[in-house]
């Protein structure tokens, strides 16, 4: 389900500063609108005074603009304000029906709707908070130009979605007429729940309900309205298929055009029930409109017609004539289970083709249950997916609207539902357990229902039955299990003689499988066991057990040994000669400083590079490959054999000092003592001197190479330490 954000500031604003007031006809006290006993006897007082976050509670009665002949008057609603509606006389406990707040816009001579306003309610600009919650609205009359010919009932008025709308809740709107939108006129945004919209009449578009742009409405009926030129219940379009109709019952409208019930532009028509409308096509497609899951029975003369680049999904049309993968063609009888005939199978419809125009028919109309019944083609065949996430997640009369996750045709889930959910053969108790769901509605005759089971899924040879209704699951032991093979299984309920299965479902009883494997890997890489668990990098030895299945459905076990190979990748430097440590394997020496280029010739254990610089050896053993670390070298090119000639240098093995003394008069130039790979551990610059001490102390024992250069020449000495 969406979430949607608020302000922590906002959410403290309102709190801390909201206020009610209080609309009661009937109210003798101050009538200063501030409690039951002193509210304001008329509406427009409180909707003159009330700001955003306030609510206004009105007790029953009728209210009307102010009376005078200005037919633009009407009650024009405050931004964030809630008009709430229902309550008896004086306060009390809330009932819609029992307490009826009438807001009407007959304010002239009454009977005569030529001089009532334009609109009883007028939204302009308000933001999505606004609410308009358990009102009957009734006597608006949009006869006019531009504005003043929209929206009898309510006209709403936004230019932009995102922060402009408003909420009609529970609002009964009838007998109003405007040029568009006779019910309700919504430019751009707003939501309709729980509403109903009948009685109401549009000279041109949208008898019942007008919604342009990014407008909803949500399980409401939308009835009896009439349209001259198209949407005789509904006109709707808008942008990318924004706006939409979900859950809504929309019956026995009627116009001289197309769309008896719907006239629907690019936008959403979702489980809907669309029946017993009259003139044209009951739905009227244009380009870019989208239908599904709904219901289109029951209409004259014509049912559907789909629009260019329009899109029907998952629909019952009683249209035979219509040919399109997304509609389940149903018979235009109600009744009858019959393996080769859908039908709809509605559980208390108007039983009448068209409109009803008697007390008789419109008493059936009303009263009308669209509920559809056990053997319905309708059952489990809409696609979940068409369903909005935003949406209730119940449907027209309350029930889950997913049920054992599938979804009905229509605005209403089944009154039985039979779904196979799994089963589950345990070895260690010699058992099996089936889960299903049987949901019967609890006013329906229940006899029986169970499980059936077997090798044959025509005629299971195994029956379970458990008296009861719900959810449940049942676990029918079996002593010893049957062999292992592919068997069939299905849950069923009965209604009086009728029984309903749902289908059959496969399982399979296994013998397990275990096996074992072997795998050597190289050390720091990664490996994909059979149940694609990986190990990166792999460090060592180890073992891991994959439980996978089969095709057939039944349990294997691979356990998997790994067996780790390292590559020593050791390198000892002996002046400019490098050897590898491992023997009888492969090497390849590459240059660090030029990308790790392989050296053309060097592959063999040690390396005397021909010039300075920071070199690798790549060492193979068997399948796994390693790459040392780089080791510089520096003394290439440099005069080893004449150093006695200039240099004295004592004692060799050295203890905690070294002394270098020049065979001629004096020398400048630097002294270093490197370590085995190259790296200067002591240094020191000289001037004019003949004599050098070089400190040793803290330099570990080892075998060290002594480098002395000056600007003619630079020689090195291996030196032994202590």
């Amino acid at each position: 389900m969406k979430k949607i954000f608020v302000p922590l500031f906002l959410v403290l604003s309102l709190s801390a500063f909201s206020k009610s007031y209080y609309v009661d006809s009937s109210a003798a006290g101050t009538n200063d609108g501030s409690s039951w006993v002193n509210a304001y006897d008329s509406l427009h007082k409180a909707l003159d005074v009330a700001i955003d976050g306030d609510s206004v509670l009105v007790a029953e009665g009728v209210y009307k603009p102010p009376a005078n002949t200005d037919r633009t008057v009407c009650f024009h609603m405050p931004s964030g304000v809630k008009l709430i509606g229902g309550y008896p006389s004086g306060g009390g406990v809330r009932s819609l029906t029992d307490h009826q707040t009438v807001l009407s816009g007959d304010i002239g001579v009454q009977g005569d709707p030529s001089d009532n306003t334009y609109h009883v309610i007028s939204c302009n600009q308000t933001n999505p908070a606004t609410v308009l919650d358990g009102l009957y609205i009734t006597g608006g009359y949009a006869d006019g130009t531009g504005e003043d010919g929209n929206g009898g009932g309510i006209y709403v008025k936004t230019n932009s979605s995102r922060y402009y709308g408003v909420t009609i809740i529970r609002c009964h709107v009838y007998e109003n007429y405007a040029n568009n939108g006779g019910g309700i006129y919504i430019n751009q945004k707003g939501d309709i729940y729980y509403s109903t919209i009948e009685n109401n009449h549009a000279g041109s578009y949208g008898g019942g309900l007008y919604i342009k742009d990014d407008g909803r409405s949500y399980n409401t009926v939308i009835r009896n309205n009439y349209a001259g030129q198209g949407g005789g219940g509904v006109n709707i379009s808008g942008f990318n298929g924004a706006p939409g109709l979900i859950n809504c019952i929309i019956s026995n409208n009627e116009t001289a055009g197309e769309g008896s019930g719907v006239f629907q532009g690019e936008s959403r028509v979702i489980n809907c029930t669309i029946v017993n409308n009259k003139g044209g096509h009951a739905v009227k497609q244009g380009t870019y409109a989208s239908i599904s899951n709904s219901i289109i029975w029951g209409n004259e003369p014509f049912q559907f017609v789909k629009g260019n680049y329009a899109t029907i999904v998952a629909c019952a049309i009683a249209d035979a004539s219509l040919n399109d993968p997304g509609v389940i063609v149903i018979d235009s009888l109600n009744s009858g289970l019959n393996d080769t005939v859908n039908y709809v199978r509605f559980f208390y419809p108007a039983d009448s083709i068209g409109n009803v125009s008697t007390p008789e028919g419109m008493t059936r109309l009303i009263q009308a249950y669209w509920d559809i019944l056990p053997g319905s083609a309708c059952i489990n065949k809409g696609d979940k997916s068409q369903y909005p996430d935003v949406s209730p997640d119940h449907d027209y009369y309350g029930f889950p609207r997913v049920v054992m996750d599938t979804i009905d045709i229509g605005v209403a889930e089944a009154r039985i539902n039979v779904s196979t959910d799994s089963v589950m053969v345990r070895y260690d108790h010699n058992d099996m357990i089936f889960y299903g769901n049987v949901l019967f509605s609890l006013d329906l005759d229940l006899t029986v229902r169970g499980f059936d089971w077997g090798d044959n899924p025509d005629e299971p040879e195994h029956t379970v039955v458990d008296n009861a209704t719900g959810w449940y699951a049942y676990s029918d032991t079996i002593s010893p299990l049957p062999a292992p093979g592919t068997y069939y299984y299905r849950a069923w309920g009965k209604i009086s003689t009728t029984s309903y299965p749902a289908p059959a479902k496969r399982f399979v009883i296994c013998s397990h499988d275990t096996t074992k494997e072997y795998a050597e890997v190289c050390y720091g890489t990664a490996y994909v066991f059979p149940d694609s668990t990986v190990i990166n990098p792999v460090t060592k030895d180890t073992s891991h057990v994959s439980s996978l299945v089969s095709v057939n459905g039944c349990d294997s076990l691979v356990t998997t040994w790994l067996s780790v190979t390292k590559t020593d990748t050791s390198v000892t430097v002996d002046g400019i000669t490098l050897t590898a440590s491992v023997n009888n394997e492969t090497w390849q020496w590459v240059d660090c400083n030029n990308g790790y280029k392989t050296i053309d010739g060097a592959t063999g254990q040690s390396f005397t590079p021909a010039q300075n610089g920071s070199y690798a050896v790549i060492v193979s053993m068997g399948a796994c490959t390693d790459t040392s670390s780089c080791y510089d070298v520096t003394t290439v090119g440099v005069e080893r054999q004449d150093w006695k000639s200039v240099f004295e240098v004592y004692p060799n093995p050295a203890g905690e000092s070294l002394t270098i003394q020049h065979t001629g008069n004096t020398f400048s130039g630097t002294i270093e003592l490197l370590d085995a790979i190259g790296k200067t551990v002591v240094k020191k610059e000289v001037q004019q001197v003949s004599v050098v001490t070089l400190p040793l102390t803290g330099i570990r024992p080892g075998v060290y190479f002594l480098k002395i250069t000056t600007q003619k020449k630079t020689v090195i000495l291996k030196i032994l330490k202590n």
